[in-house]
């Protein structure tokens, strides 16, 4: 009498048994089968953990593009030098600052966006201008090395 294998029913042999091709044919198809599903569900997983890897990736850059749009909503800080030539001047920052302080030696002198114009530097949505060497405290004397800290 025949005996079947658990799981994918395959035939087993007693001593006794006569071998059939039949019989033999029925389990190739039995095992083929099985492994064609095995082999779909391994393909499956495997796509599944691909499209589980491009999802994180995905989710990583928009975290990425959500800081970014947070720290471009931030003020930067731009350093820099120029030296005084005695007439106009435009210092280029590649931005609008909110306000530029200019070192010279001892003295700071400071502009703020939407304030007072103050020692012949004004503030554009370049950077800032500065005129001719003027009375009092000039930031733009011919020769004089300058440095300035802008907040854009």
């Amino acid at each position: 009498m025949a005996t079947y294998t658990p799981n994918y029913g395959l035939h087993q042999w007693v001593p006794e048994d006569q071998f059939r091709r039949e019989d033999f044919n029925q389990d190739f198809q039995k095992i083929d089968t099985a492994l064609a599903a095995k082999a779909d569900s391994g393909s499956t997983s495997s796509t599944i953990s691909s499209l589980q890897s491009q999802l994180s990736g995905k989710a990583s850059v928009s975290a990425l593009n959500s800081l970014s749009a947070t720290v471009n909503t931030k003020c930067r800080v731009v350093v820099g030098t120029y030296t005084g030539n005695g007439a106009r001047q435009d210092i280029s920052l590649g931005g609008t600052p909110q306000a530029v302080f200019i070192f010279y030696g001892a003295t700071i002198i400071c502009a703020i966006q939407d304030g007072e114009p103050n020692y012949e530097v004004t503030l554009n949505s370049t950077g800032f201008t500065l005129s001719g060497s003027g009375s009092g405290l000039t930031v733009n004397s011919n020769g004089n090395r300058y440095k300035y800290v802008a907040l854009i």
